[in-house]
C-alpha cells in the first residue's frame, strides 16, 4: 500500500483554485475551518458520480473527497491539520461523493496516529492493519449535516450563486420565482427536487455557512449575525447552536476547536 500524508498548516486565510486528484482525499483539521466547493466529476470512465456542492470542514470531523473530483477550497486561518492521499485501488468501499462524517473515538485514534506516519508506502504489517480498519470504519461514518448541494438547473443555480454571494438578502421567493420567469411553487418544488431541502432551509444553511467563515477570520458575533442576515443576536446564536452544537462567541474565541456536535 502507498499512502501519501501531508500536513495542512495555514497561518493565514488561502484560497485553492479548481482542481482534482487521482487519488481520494481524506483530510481532517484541529484548528479552523475549511469550505471545499465541489465543480463535478473528471473522470473520463464516468465511474465518479459528483453533483456540485459545498462542504465546511470542522475540528473533530473528517472530510473526504473522491478520486478525480474538481473542487476548490478556502482555508480560513490559522488552520492546523492534515491529510491523506488514498491512491485509487484503496477507494472502491468508500462513498462515490464528497462528504462531511463524524469522527468517531476509533476514527479520532487511528487519524491521529497515523498523522506521525512518513508519507511513502505503508509495509509495516501493523501499519497496514490500522489503515485497514480505517478504511473499514469510514464508508459506516455518519454523514453531517454541513454539505450545501448547488442545483444544476441554470435558472435554479443562478438564484443558488446569489443568496451564496448575498446571504442577508430578504427578497421573498414571490419575487425570485418572478425574476427566473417562473411560478413561486415551480421554483419551491424544483429547487427542493434539485437539492434535498426546501428554499428556506437552504437559505437559512447558506446564511450560517457564511457566518462560520466570518467568525473563523474573527469578526465579531453582531456584525456576522447582521451581515448574514439576521435581525437579532438571540435568533442568530440559536440556529448555529442548532447546527453546529456551539455558540457562535465559543467558535469564534477557540478557532473551532471543541465538540462540534
Amino acid at each position: 500500500m502507498h499512502l501519501d500524508i501531508y500536513r495542512l498548516d495555514k497561518d493565514n486565510s488561502v484560497e485553492l483554485y479548481p482542481h482534482s486528484h487521482i487519488t481520494g482525499q481524506v483530510f481532517v483539521i484541529e484548528r479552523g475551518l475549511v469550505r471545499t466547493t465541489a465543480l463535478g466529476a473528471d473522470d473520463p470512465d464516468g465511474e465518479t458520480v459528483m453533483s456540485p456542492g459545498n462542504w465546511c470542514l470542522m475540528p473533530g470531523q473528517i472530510g473526504w473527497m473522491p478520486p478525480r473530483v474538481v473542487h476548490s477550497a478556502v482555508v480560513h486561518g490559522p488552520v492546523r491539520g492534515f491529510g491523506l492521499h488514498l491512491p485509487p485501488e484503496l477507494c472502491g468501499p468508500l462513498p462515490r461523493t464528497a462528504r462531511i462524517v463524524a469522527q468517531t473515538a476509533l476514527t479520532a485514534a487511528l487519524l491521529d496516529r497515523m498523522s506521525g506516519w512518513v508519507p511513502g508506502p505503508v509495509i509495516d504489517p501493523a501499519r497496514q492493519r490500522l489503515l485497514q480498519v480505517l478504511l473499514d470504519e469510514l464508508p459506516n461514518a455518519p454523514a453531517l449535516p454541513n454539505g450545501l448541494p448547488l442545483p444544476q438547473d441554470p435558472r435554479l443555480l443562478r438564484f443558488a450563486q446569489a443568496l451564496l454571494e448575498t446571504p442577508d438578502d430578504k427578497t421573498p421567493l414571490a419575487d425570485w420565482a418572478a425574476r427566473l420567469a417562473m411560478t413561486e411553487r415551480t421554483l419551491a418544488r424544483r429547487f427542493t427536487a434539485e437539492t434535498g431541502q426546501t428554499c428556506g432551509q437552504w437559505r437559512q444553511q447558506a446564511r450560517l455557512f457564511r457566518a462560520l467563515e466570518l467568525l473563523a477570520d474573527g469578526e465579531p458575533v453582531l456584525t456576522v449575525a447582521l451581515s448574514v442576515g439576521y435581525d437579532s443576536l438571540s435568533a442568530f446564536g440559536a440556529a448555529f447552536r442548532r447546527q453546529f452544537g456551539q455558540s457562535p462567541a465559543r467558535f469564534r474565541t477557540s478557532g473551532g476547536l471543541g465538540p462540534t456536535a
